[in-house]
């Protein structure tokens, strides 16, 4: 009964849905130096939806998704906070939705989303996430990492530095690689596969860098805790 009242119920609801959901992008539209720091309140509907993918029902979990596909990518900045779900389903439902998102902004808040969950497979998909065209991500990702604290920080770091890395050999790219076609265009084939080469590099030693210094950012936390334990009583006099 669940799955056919969802079945009568979401086409319906979905059009308006729609609507409000353009209508919502159109609106909250700004420069990115004003957009705010926190993920989008996804609208009842989204969040109703996003919830029934954990239904006990295959029928309900899939049209729901289905449902989800149809809102097109302005969804894509309200279904990101669940890609890092605890319901495995959920997560692997909600990646799939989303995929790599075409808006840069939407992009990057995706892979920080990922990365920032910890969880090494997340983090790894969102690190490639944001080298898959890095030209794209480069100066907001910067922008937008310069000032975090934390555990955060020590994360974004390594990423930054082969972001930073990866532009720098970009710059020389673009220069050389012009150049090549003019005289050599055999040449230039090989500088735009070493190019590429460089860019999957920058992104594996990013995600390997941010994995490490996750791991002994925990280990220093495990041995202050274990060297200065919370008290659980009032100090004495």
């Amino acid at each position: 009964m669940l799955a056919l009242s969802l079945v009568i119920w979401l086409p319906t609801s979905a059009r308006g849905l729609t609507d409000h959901i353009t209508a919502g992008a159109s609106a909250t539209s700004q420069p990115a130096a004003t957009q705010p720091t926190t993920a989008p309140t996804a609208p009842p509907e989204i969040a109703t939806l996003v919830r029934r993918l954990a239904d006990r029902s295959f029928q309900a979990r899939e049209e729901a998704q289905r449902m989800l596909a149809t809102l097109g990518p302005d969804a894509t900045k309200f279904l990101a906070p669940y890609i890092t779900d605890p319901d495995p389903e959920v997560a692997a439902r909600i990646a799939a939705l989303v995929g790599t998102p075409d808006d840069p902004d939407v992009r990057i808040a995706v892979a920080l989303r990922l990365i920032e969950s910890t969880d090494p497979d997340w983090m790894e998909r969102g690190v490639h996430m944001l080298f898959a065209e890095p030209g794209k991500v480069h100066d907001a990702f910067m922008r937008q990492t310069r000032e975090t604290t934390g555990i955060r920080r020590i994360i974004f770091e390594p990423i930054r530095e082969q972001m930073t890395s990866w532009k720098r050999q970009d710059d020389l790219f673009q220069r050389n690689y012009a150049r090549a076609m003019e005289k050599d265009p055999a040449r230039a084939e090989q500088l735009k596969k070493s190019h590429a080469d460089t860019r999957l590099y920058c992104a594996e030693a990013a995600y390997w860098g941010a994995f490490e210094a996750m791991m002994e950012e925990k280990e220093h936390e495990r041995d202050r805790a274990g060297a200065e334990p919370t008290p659980t009583t009032r100090p004495g006099p």
